[in-house]
């Protein structure tokens, strides 16, 4: 059985000062975790920290009607990841790009906006849906076209440690882009494609139980509008994906299988 607790503080740090051209709006706010986890297998391991706290920040400036500039900020107490320990010491890349952590900034001028560091895409739930990913893309939108593209790590790497019974894990780099018309509260039609692969050359020691992976998917995403309060929405997706990206390379004949 597992509990955790989620208790959030919110003071009084909303803060907005104006004036004719520049405002800052946003709030920080302090959370405490509490996790304790008991199980029968002992191949259950604890999925977090006994106790983790964390400040976190959202705030927006704003300059101008055209110019603004989200940031957000989150630090945990400690620079662990959700499965794995990592060492002690990291740099400060490691730190920010953390799952427990995370920094990102999206400055937006006119229909241009960069998205820098841990972002939260939501491209569509069936492509990256809601997983973070610690990287660099852009949005452009100009009238009624869409166009998206990010890349980035969804994990960092952890090496194999058998005495403190850590499998290991590869670092997980994500492509994904998103093309189409529409607004995302109206009608739109949006393609989006999103490419994963597992990066074999991010840990010394190959684990054991653990294989890399590749794996491509892509997808259509409607959604009609048929009056002010009602619409019609969906998603058609597909993918492909290697379980062990250590495989021998199937041969033409292997394949045949594949054409009906």
């Amino acid at each position: 059985s597992s509990l955790v607790f989620l208790l959030t503080l919110i003071g009084g740090a909303y803060a907005q000062e104006k004036t004719k051209r520049v405002s800052l709006s946003g709030k920080v706010g302090t959370s405490l975790e509490l996790y304790k986890m008991s199980s029968n297998d002992t191949n259950i391991l604890d999925r977090r920290i006994p106790l983790n706290y964390r400040v976190y920040a959202n705030a927006n400036i704003q300059v101008g009607k055209y110019f603004s500039m989200p940031f957000s900020l989150s630090m945990g107490k400690t620079h662990n990841s959700f499965l794995y320990p990592v060492p002690q010491y990291v740099t400060a890349l490691q730190f920010v790009s953390n799952p427990l952590n995370g920094v990102g900034i999206a400055p937006k001028y006119k229909w241009v906006e960069l998205l820098l560091g841990s972002q939260t895409l939501n491209y569509s739930d069936l492509s990256v849906g809601d997983v973070p990913i610690f990287g660099a893309g852009i949005n452009l939108s100009p009238g009624k076209f869409r166009f998206s593209v990010f890349a980035g790590n969804s994990q960092f790497a952890v090496g194999q440690d058998t005495s403190n019974g850590i499998e290991g894990i590869y670092s997980r780099k994500i492509y994904t882009a998103k093309i189409g018309v529409g607004e995302e509260e109206n009608s739109h039609l949006y393609l989006v494609t999103s490419l994963m692969h597992d990066d074999t050359n991010s840990i010394t020691s190959r684990p054991i139980n653990i294989n890399p992976e590749n794996g491509l998917s892509s997808s259509v995403v409607y959604r009609i509008k048929l009056n002010k309060k009602s619409f019609m929405s969906g998603e058609i997706a597909g993918s492909a994906f290697t379980r062990n990206s250590y495989s021998k390379e199937l041969s033409n004949e292997e394949t045949k299988f594949l054409k009906p």
